[in-house]
């Protein structure tokens, strides 16, 4: 319970709630921010396509296992993208369809470090 809301912090520090019963991000909600960090609450179970597209400030994100879908392109152009903790195992983040155009998510090339088991 000490995290029951999400959160989305923004460069210049301003902190933005996301509600704990929202179910996904939608496409293009947060595209083109000063998005530095954000904290999924623990129901949401897809990230909508482009949902992050171009976050250039986007350093670390946590994710629940709830989550079952990222869409194309959600971490899109998110190149300073460092960390992701996910709160599952790694056979779990395997089970998460993961859209194209996420290359630090998936693939070699510029890949993110995923932290397991994360709460």
């Amino acid at each position: 319970q000490a995290l029951l809301n999400g959160k989305i912090i923004y460069e210049n520090g301003e902190e933005e709630d996301i509600p704990h019963n929202k179910s996904e991000i939608a496409s293009y909600e947060y595209a083109r921010k000063d998005v530095k960090e954000v904290i999924l609450p623990s129901r949401v179970t897809a990230i909508g396509c482009d949902a992050f597209y171009r976050c250039e400030s986007l350093i670390s994100i946590k994710i629940p296992v709830s989550v079952t879908e990222i869409g194309d392109g959600a971490f899109a152009a998110c190149e300073n993208l460092r960390d992701i903790y996910y709160a599952g195992e790694p056979s779990e983040w395997e089970r998460i369809t993961i859209g194209k155009d996420n290359k630090k998510l998936s693939g070699v090339f510029g890949r993110a470090t995923v932290h397991y088991n994360c709460k």
